[in-house]
């Protein structure tokens, strides 16, 4: 299952959806590499937190 499809399942259907993946990263940005946020938690990209490893880079594509 595709980032987006897990999100549907979550938020529900569009615009919903669609709206959270091109808000989200404007808002947040997105940066190639893992970093701890602001309450320590290890996170990648625009916010991803699952799989984020510290320190670990990242390309444009495994971000999407």
């Amino acid at each position: 299952m595709c980032a987006k499809q897990r999100l549907i399942a979550l938020v529900g259907e569009p615009p919903a959806t669609d709206w959270l993946l091109t808000t989200t990263p404007a808002l947040v940005g997105k940066i190639l590499r893992s970093y701890k946020d602001s309450i320590g938690i290890v996170t990648a990209c625009s916010g991803h937190t699952n799989t984020a490893v510290l320190g670990r880079p990242y390309t444009d594509a495994e971000c999407e």
